[in-house]
């Protein structure tokens, strides 16, 4: 049974809220000093349990002075304060905010609080999916030290990690998700409503809504297939991500847009589209764009558009019709991530020798059936990970030999769950009785090994048994 009742923690008493700020933070009873400016920082927090926690995360460990240079700061910003929207905890969560950039450099910093700015991208209430803020943080340029998609991937995952911490975001019930609190999302849109990153997030939209040229980021959600007034065209020169969704409970229902409503988007890095129809036009030159994903979208002419989109570093094409796949991918010079998913029974047919041309490839997810011949793979020199869904046939065309290989996930005869990336070295092989040896290099690290209904082995996993 699905018996779950929300209960609403309300307002603490002040003895109340102490104790649980006491607890958090790490304070002792035996420095007195401290506890009396900790008490006032606390009594800023309102009895509100999710600024205690923000806060006193945030300052656990932190010196006398630090509380004291804390406490000053919560008095001085008057500025903060706005009881109608928020209920008082602005002051708490922007402290938690700025001090985000403590212990980092000032670019570190700033992109930690970009990857908290991007959750609040994200309708209410929503799991954010990992795999879709990594893309988005790597399209914006975000840690621009870590070379590699590899390296980017962990900085990011790292800064979740702190943020969470931080009590600015949650864990969620399902793998590969995180999620935001309602207040604390509240907050990241006051802090966007202004300044240099200006966002608007709208979900359920009937009709378009009134926007201003400045924004930088916008997220219009589950937007009804019968919008009113949707544009032909739009300009927003300072846009730099797009997310546009159509309404998923419309069932065959698409968002219809015009190759023309991108025209004026010349600084856009970031675009994920869903249920989208794209019109017979394509897409127009976006020459800063970095990632692109669509899910479940229907595009016409989209080879053909990607020579308006050199730039690109991050493909994702997740259950959506395209005319095909063909050469014009390979004109896609520092194309790094490529991910291809149709429905579960449908087949994506890609070119012969057309993978192996592309040179830049770091991480590679086919994770639907495809006609991949694994030797092509052999050729990509900067594959670090890799997914792939593959049939007992395609085994017997080569063999596994990534040298640069880190993560990866090879199911054979088996499917994926949706957008996911691999986070363990995984292989899974079932209903499968020819040699194995194909698998020998991956042996050697795997983290995680299902094996059903494999027959025919004499040592099932050789290289397994000479090591014990």
């Amino acid at each position: 049974m699905n018996c779950q009742k929300e209960i609403q923690l309300g307002i603490l008493s002040e003895d109340e809220a102490w104790v649980l700020f006491r607890d958090k933070a790490g304070l002792e009873d035996d420095c007195s000093t401290l506890n009396d400016v900790a008490k006032e920082v606390g009594g800023q927090c309102k009895g509100l349990p999710l600024a205690i926690v923000t806060v006193a995360k945030a300052l656990k460990g932190e010196s006398l002075d630090g509380w004291r240079a804390v406490n000053q700061r919560f008095k001085d910003s008057r500025h903060l304060d706005n009881e109608e929207v928020l209920g008082g905890v602005l002051k708490p969560l922007k402290l938690s905010y700025d001090y985000l950039k403590k212990g980092n450099s000032q670019m570190t910093g700033n992109d930690i609080q970009m990857c908290f700015l991007l959750c609040s991208l994200f309708p209410e209430d929503d799991e954010i999916p990992i795999e879709l803020l990594i893309m988005c943080g790597i399209g914006v340029g975000s840690f621009p030290n870590a070379y590699s998609t590899e390296d980017k991937r962990n900085e990011i995952g790292i800064a979740l990690k702190k943020l969470q911490k931080s009590g600015l975001l949650l864990e969620s019930g399902y793998a590969g998700t995180i999620r935001m609190h309602d207040v604390v999302r509240d907050f990241a849109h006051w802090l966007t409503s202004t300044g240099e990153n200006r966002f608007m997030v709208k979900d359920k939209l009937k009709e378009w809504p009134h926007m201003v040229e400045s924004y930088t980021a916008i997220a219009l959600w589950n937007c009804s297939s019968n919008i009113k007034k949707f544009p032909h065209k739009v300009e927003f020169p300072k846009l730099k991500i797009l997310f546009l969704h159509g309404d998923w409970r419309q069932g065959d229902g698409f968002l219809v847009v015009s190759g023309t409503f991108f025209e004026e988007m010349k600084a856009l890095q970031v675009l994920c589209l869903k249920r989208v129809n794209f019109s017979p036009i394509g897409f127009p030159s976006l020459p800063n764009l970095k990632t692109l994903c669509c899910i479940y979208c229907k595009l016409e002419n989209f080879s053909s558009s990607l020579t308006n989109m050199r730039g690109l570093e991050i493909l994702a094409l997740s259950c959506t019709k395209i005319d095909e796949i063909n050469e014009e991918l390979v004109k896609l010079p520092i194309l790094k991530y490529l991910r291809l998913e149709v429905d579960e029974e449908e087949e994506m047919n890609i070119p012969p020798k057309l993978l192996s041309r592309l040179i830049s490839l770091e991480e590679l997810h086919v994770t639907s059936k495809s006609n991949i011949n694994l030797l092509e793979l052999n050729s990509l020199p900067r594959l670090t990970t890799l997914s792939l869904r593959l049939s007992a046939n395609q085994i017997s065309q080569g063999y596994f030999m990534f040298p640069k290989l880190q993560r990866y996930a090879i199911v054979v005869e088996g499917y994926f769950r949706f957008l996911e990336a691999p986070i363990f070295r995984t292989l899974a092989i079932k209903n499968f009785s020819s040699s194995l040896s194909a698998f020998n290099n991956l042996f050697d690290n795997v983290e995680k090994l299902q094996l059903r209904n494999v027959s025919g082995q004499k040592n099932i996993v050789p290289s397994i048994g000479k090591m014990g």
